[in-house]
């Protein structure tokens, strides 16, 4: 069994520190006011019982008197309040030390006090607070503040102030998960109750998840696990589980028998024998590749789940197994996150998700982060989002912030990337200028060349689908519509007549007016396939002349396209909204797949705007809803 991995998350959770951490000593100094009786030397007289004078001779042995006042006394107390966190993982922490005299002779000069932070056993010099307080009248209550650079978790402090015995105090920095931005933490809470329905669907809030409470698998008990299946099915899921491990924060032990399970996996069964494992099979969703549930009780602890996954006819897919991968993990994650389905892009601003494009099973930056702080150990069943915020530090609110130029870029380029599709999927419509088309002659003579710029727009982007549902065309030699039916699962075209009719036409008749190619329009699809596939090392960002921010990602491989088809896209993003405002691709076909094919394919869109107003005209809206 190997040892529990915590989640250490850089964004989100800072390292624990053990030392007291103070770049520089803290020397706060009260200028002690002389007094006449105050000895030449600076020294202090503490303790020490003046002798009462005496008048006649001096007896053999002179008994104590019983009207010797007490001396000096010091007591010192001291309080501290966290003032706020770093983004290492340390607080400073406000020390108020207050000093007064319970003796009967007045302390008539300064008195030094010093704070040392002690780690175990060991002194830490870099620790170090030193004060000199003076009394009013030699008896009053004198206080002063410094202020220490501490690790979270528990630290002493010893007050050395001329006592016997020093003074110790331990200082708890409450532990907290740093650095959260705020919009994942509104993801994360966002819990609307019933759900959100869209297109007679429910689905969870943004983050996911459906309790207005916590519900997750305890942290620090190993989850039990069995499967039975195909032994290829077995082995994704020992290579999905070994990488959830990290993210959901659990440690997974494997039993031999079914009963001694807690996660119990049906992993490439036939559909055919569902009643075998206990589950009832439901032809109306013979499209779906697996199911999964978890079982929750009343505190919010997750006590025990399971996942179905079908054997699936997986021919002619080009990745068999990462199918099964992605599959795996969607389903996986349904019990163990546990996760339902999230709000789609489009209806929220939240990170795209395995939860809905489970095929590719890739988790990017942000959407880890979600279920990074589920599954964080502070955080446990039951608390109210309330009791979660509590233990967030926003990465506003911590004490290095704001950021500078350089820490503030994102280190995963695939974020910047994710801000800009969040802002396409918001806005819901883009429209840009587009000019282009195949770069070698022969193809040029066959297809024509669009000379461009044409003017070109999309919107209602289809749920979990690579095409826009709504596309828009102005040329100078008209106008068409492109337009999917989500009822009768087939595409229209659309041309605007010399008499100011809309008239339904063949897909012929846009590509020969406009060089119109099955590909445009997919921006939105080639920005998912990056964040579900991009590698950070395939990405670079710079900056344009004009301030933009121009991203490149090499060999982009888009779902649905050819195996050897490669792209290169590059996007051109404002550096405050990181709306995009335009781009340029580049398709290169396998030459040996497509010995008499066109080869090269390229693209540039510009004065991209977000948010246009293209909708379908009545006429075609009518003509639509009267089609058989």
């Amino acid at each position: 069994m190997r040892n529990r991995t915590r989640i250490v998350a850089a964004s989100l959770v800072a390292t624990l520190i053990t030392a007291c951490i103070q770049p520089e000593p803290i020397v706060v100094v009260v200028t002690a006011t002389p007094t006449p009786e105050e000895r030449v030397d600076g020294s202090l007289a503490r303790n020490v019982a003046s002798p009462t004078p005496s008048s006649g001779a001096l007896p053999t042995s002179t008994p104590p008197p019983t009207d010797t006042p007490a001396p000096v006394r010091l007591a010192l107390d001291a309080q501290s309040t966290v003032l706020g966190y770093w983004s290492d993982g340390t607080a400073d922490v406000e020390v108020t030390a207050t000093l007064r005299n319970e003796g009967a002779l007045s302390l008539d000069r300064a008195q030094e006090v010093t704070a040392t932070c002690v780690a175990g056993d060991d002194e830490r010099r870099d620790c170090r607070g030193e004060l000199n307080l003076s009394l009013l009248n030699g008896f009053a209550p004198a206080s002063e503040s410094f202020t220490l650079r501490l690790p979270m978790g528990a630290t002493t402090i010893t007050f050395d102030y001329g006592e016997d015995e020093p003074l110790t105090l331990e200082i708890e920095v409450p532990e907290r998960i740093l650095g959260v931005d705020r919009d994942l933490w509104e993801c994360y809470a966002d819990r609307p109750k019933g759900g959100v329905e869209i297109d007679g669907e429910i689905f969870a809030g943004c983050g996911g998840w459906e309790a207005p409470t916590v519900q997750k698998w305890l942290n620090d008990v190993p989850v039990k696990v069995w499967a039975t299946g195909h032994p290829d099915y077995i082995a994704v899921l020992e290579t999905v589980l070994t990488e959830l491990s990290p993210i959901l924060n659990l440690e997974f032990e494997w039993v031999g028998s079914e009963e001694e399970a807690d996660f119990k996996a049906y992993v490439g069964v036939p559909r055919s024998r569902a009643s075998d494992f206990g589950f009832d099979y439901d032809p109306e969703l013979v499209h779906y590749w697996g199911f999964a549930g978890a079982a929750v009780n009343s505190s919010g602890e997750a006590t025990s789940g399971d996942i179905v996954i079908w054997h699936a006819d997986l021919t002619g897919f080009p990745s068999p197994m990462d199918e099964i991968r992605g599959i795996t993990i969607h389903e996986a994650l349904h019990a163990l996150g546990p996760i339902a389905h999230r709000v789609p892009l489009g209806h929220s601003s939240r990170p795209l998700s395995v939860m809905e494009f489970a095929k590719r099973g890739a988790f990017i930056p942000r959407e880890r982060q979600l279920f990074e702080i589920n599954s964080h150990p502070l955080v446990q069943p039951g608390m109210s989002m309330d009791d979660v915020r509590e233990l967030i530090v926003l990465t506003e609110e911590l004490l290095d912030y704001p950021l500078t130029d350089s820490e503030a870029a994102p280190a995963d380029p695939l974020d910047l990337i994710l801000r800009a599709y969040v802002e396409l999927e918001r806005a819901g419509s883009a429209s840009f200028h587009l000019s282009g088309g195949w770069t070698d002659r022969a193809c040029n003579l066959r297809f024509g060349v669009r000379r461009g710029p044409i003017e070109f727009s999309i919107a209602d982007f289809r749920l979990f689908g690579d095409n826009p549902a709504l596309s828009y065309l102005n040329l100078r030699t008209g106008q068409f519509y492109i337009i999917y039916s989500r009822k009768d699962q087939e595409w229209t075209h659309w041309q605007l007549s010399p008499q100011g009719t809309w008239e339904r036409v063949d897909h012929e008749t846009i590509a020969e007016a406009s060089s119109w190619w099955v590909w445009n329009g997919k921006l939105h699809a080639a920005i998912r396939s990056v964040l579900m596939d991009g590698s950070p090392e395939d990405i670079t960002v710079d900056e344009t002349a004009d301030g933009d921010l121009r991203i490149h990602v090499s060999n982009v491989n888009i779902r649905d396209w050819d195996p050897g088809d490669a792209l290169d896209l590059t996007l051109v993003m404002d550096t405050e909204t990181l709306s995009i405002e335009g781009y340029t691709w580049e398709l290169r076909k396998d030459p040996a797949a497509n010995p008499n094919s066109c080869l090269v394919y390229k693209e540039m869109a510009t004065d991209g705007r977000l948010g246009v107003d293209i909708d379908v005209p009545e006429s075609i809206r009518s003509q639509l809803a009267s089609s058989p």
